[in-house]
């Protein structure tokens, strides 16, 4: 298990590059129901909590990945509270505000609804960038949404050029 010094280095990086508050990195255990979720951003608290009953099972890479995709959904929630400041597209923001309050949890382990979500789409989009520049490491990305994501991914890139 990584420590928590090292999960929150790595969200205290992914802020200052997303010029946003960090959160705090937390382990605990979830609630019943939620035994197969990784992590979760609670924007309520603007903490992200990984579930400490998982943690031991996964490997280095995917606890940063957990905590990358968490952060991002933490940059979402900033980008709504700050929309005249954001660089994201008004209608973009509209559509995480809807998400982030009808969100769609997956209900099971074969459950791709969640997936089709703006807010998702997005997070493991950057996911996806930072991972392999952080650890060279591919993100494997559903089939289901690989050209939503691959959309978003030059998306982000495009943003992170003009705002540079």
């Amino acid at each position: 298990m990584l420590s928590l010094k090292v999960l929150n280095n790595v969200e205290l990086e992914m802020a200052f590059s997303l010029r946003r508050d960090p959160c705090e990195v937390i382990y605990a255990s979830l609630p019943d129901g939620y035994n197969d979720i990784v992590s979760m951003f609670i924007k309520d608290d603007y903490i992200i909590v990984v579930n400490d009953d998982l943690a031991d099972k996964l490997d280095e890479i995917e606890l940063i990945a957990s905590v990358i995709h968490e952060g991002r959904h933490a940059y979402q929630w900033y980008q709504i509270n700050h929309m005249l400041e954001s660089k994201e597209d008004k209608e973009l923001l509209d559509k995480w505000y809807f998400e982030f309050n009808n969100y769609n949890q997956p209900e099971n382990e074969n459950s791709t609804d969640y997936l089709y979500q703006e807010i998702e789409v997005d997070a493991i989009a950057y996911t996806a960038i930072n991972l392999e520049k952080l650890t060279k490491t591919k993100l494997q990305i559903p089939k289901e949404i690989k050209n939503q994501v691959n959309n978003r991914i030059n998306q982000i890139i495009n943003i992170k050029k003009i705002t540079d």
